[in-house]
């Protein structure tokens, strides 16, 4: 029997809601906004389910996929790699959504004399099989799709060679890409019926414990890259302290003779010897360019960091304004200090030499509420296009720190201006150890 157009056009429709979930769910996981190509999707999809309804076109399910992934990769420039796992994962989730629907719907109409209602139950079925999908997508969607934005070892995609084999499996053996596969469905018995249903809700399962194996391996991944980048940054680090020890020494061993030169100096004047006077001077002179900015924060180690630091920031032509205050019965780890106070101030540096704008600022203090220390800084930046900031290894090493001290990192981009601010909680035992 022909079924009526409005049948037809809700075939259409629906069809176009699950291209649209489709090229939305890929767009999310690789954090594209680009919307004006879905327009050009959404009418290649509803010219193709068209053409597949009215010459009743089948196996068309492997066309969709290489048509979807040949748009991505043209249109939306999106890489191979970036679109492999989210890929993998959309047509993975349709395929069991589409073959339990299938079997359930050929369950019903076989065992149940439906007559008219038939076709409610159809337009039903398929407005059910889309909230389904959707559904899916979003819980993928917020509890996987962060970690298919990482680096990503090409090991790791081996994990995903089960979805090929559920989409081939379930297809295959449902027969969804062939003309006779309700046929196919309907010689089910009740017993059959329930069995392929159980099997499906078993693939869907291991599907998810496949995807949650996938996402947790990257996690792990990325987090032993953080700790070696870390620890590589603490190497460093505990050089420059050392270094900045020396440096110190020579201020202190300086200031200490200061006053033999000024006798030494007065001397040459009085006889006349001038030239020698100047030369005299010069050298001084030179001794102390290293040692004009002035810091005092009640620590040493950090004395000779931010003195360095605000020094080559003022020599990129960036104003800079420091109030810091580190009171001596507060128990922070020189080290950690340093891990904060440098990647704040190296990141501002270089925010501000990337802008090449005149003007640059850069300003870093801290505040004491109770057992707690707020440490703030802020940069003049370009802002970027999408006005979202992206966080790096510099301000993972301070979230990472601040951890240690049970503290919070918030940071906060508005007109031109990037703020940071970095809470400690001081009477925690474990920020002592």
């Amino acid at each position: 029997m022909r079924e009526p157009l409005w049948v037809y056009v809700w075939w259409l429709v629906v069809n176009e809601v699950m291209c649209y979930l489709e090229l939305d769910f890929l767009c999310s996981a690789v954090k594209i906004r680009e919307r004006r190509y879905f327009f050009m999707w959404l009418t290649t999809g509803g010219i193709l389910t068209a053409a597949a309804v009215r010459y009743q076109l089948s196996g068309m399910f492997i066309f969709m996929i290489l048509l979807f992934i040949v748009f991505a990769r043209v249109f939306l420039k999106i890489h191979w790699k970036d679109m492999t796992a989210p890929v993998a994962v959309l047509f993975t989730a349709y395929t069991i959504v589409e073959g339990e629907s299938a079997v359930l719907l050929s369950l019903i109409s076989t065992n149940l004399k439906l007559d008219y209602y038939g076709t409610i139950v159809q337009i039903l079925a398929s407005a059910l099989s889309a909230l389904i999908f959707f559904l899916i997508l979003q819980l993928i969607r917020r509890r996987y799709s962060a970690a298919w934005n990482r680096l990503v070892s090409p090991y790791l995609y081996i994990l995903l060679l089960p979805c090929i084999c559920f989409i081939l499996i379930v297809r295959c053996s449902l027969r969804l890409d062939s003309s006779a596969f309700e046929k196919y469905l309907a010689s089910f018995g009740i017993e059959m019926s329930f069995a392929v249903l159980f099997c499906m809700f078993l693939s869907a399962s291991i599907f998810f414990l496949i995807l949650e194996i996938f996402c947790k391996m990257i996690a792990l991944t990325e987090k032993e890259k953080e700790a070696a980048l870390l620890s590589e940054q603490m190497a460093v680090q505990k050089n420059y302290i050392e270094e900045a020890r020396k440096r110190n020494d020579r201020y202190a061993s300086f200031l200490h003779d200061i006053d033999n030169h000024l006798l030494i100096l007065s001397g040459l004047l009085k006889e006349e010897r001038f030239k020698e006077a100047e030369a005299y001077a010069e050298n001084l002179h030179t001794d102390k360019e290293s040692l004009d900015i002035f810091v005092s924060t009640g620590n040493a180690v950090l004395d000779i960091l931010l003195k360095e630091k605000l020094g080559y920031a003022e020599q990129c032509g960036i104003e800079t304004a420091c109030s810091v205050q580190i009171p001596e019965d507060f128990c922070v780890d020189d080290m950690d200090l340093c891990v904060i106070f440098s990647n704040i101030m190296d990141n501002a540096v270089c925010a501000c030499r990337k802008s090449g704008k005149t003007g640059q600022t850069l300003n870093i203090w801290t505040k004491i509420r109770t057992r707690f220390l707020l440490i703030e800084g802020e940069n003049t930046v370009d802002s970027p296009p999408d006005g979202e900031i992206k966080e790096g290894t510099g301000l993972g090493n301070i979230r990472n720190t601040a951890e240690k001290y049970q503290g919070l990192v918030e940071t906060e981009l508005e007109n031109g201006i990037f703020r940071i601010s970095v809470l400690l909680c001081l009477d925690q035992k474990a920020a002592r150890e």
